[in-house]
């Protein structure tokens, strides 16, 4: 029995280019996915503006293993969002709210009376891990694209 080691080789370069090309094109989709991702589940925002969502991009990184998506959102305080601040942070701590212009803050209380102070003790936003979610979300579409796409290409040879 004779093989046509070519015709092997060749048609193996072409499984692997077709793959790279499949994976390139869904790891390209997955900032657009993150970023409808964010904006179809709003409520992990208090203030909806939109500023986290217009901020977030992703960008496919190569990697020794292979490429990577990493979300990133360049907003001030999109880390404080998504990992949390104060007790709910990294440093698990509350932190100091100080006047800047002023010698006193003015804020109104729950109950209604508006109190002066000099200095408030913020116990910290809990994190809402948007940039987590969009990128868990992301991945679990991913596996189930790739696996279609990849038996796509496995019924042509």
């Amino acid at each position: 029995m004779f093989t046509n080691l070519q015709m092997v080789h060749r048609g193996h370069q072409r499984v692997v280019r077709y793959t790279n090309e499949i994976v390139r094109a869904e790891l390209s989709r997955g900032e657009q996915f993150a970023q409808d991702h964010i904006r179809q589940f709003p409520e992990h925002f208090k203030h909806r503006q939109g500023r986290l969502w217009r901020g977030t991009k992703g960008r496919v990184f190569p990697y020794r293993d292979g490429r990577r998506l990493i979300l990133s959102n360049a907003y001030k305080h999109a880390a404080a969002h998504d990992l949390g601040s104060g007790l709910y942070g990294p440093k698990h701590a509350k932190y100091a709210i100080l006047p800047r212009r002023t010698k006193f803050l003015r804020f109104v209380a729950r109950d209604g009376h508006v109190v002066f102070t000099r200095k408030v003790m913020h116990p910290g936003v809990r994190p809402s891990r948007f940039l987590y979610r969009a990128t868990y979300a992301y991945f679990r579409v991913l596996g189930p694209n790739l696996q279609q796409r990849m038996s796509q290409i496995a019924r042509r040879f």
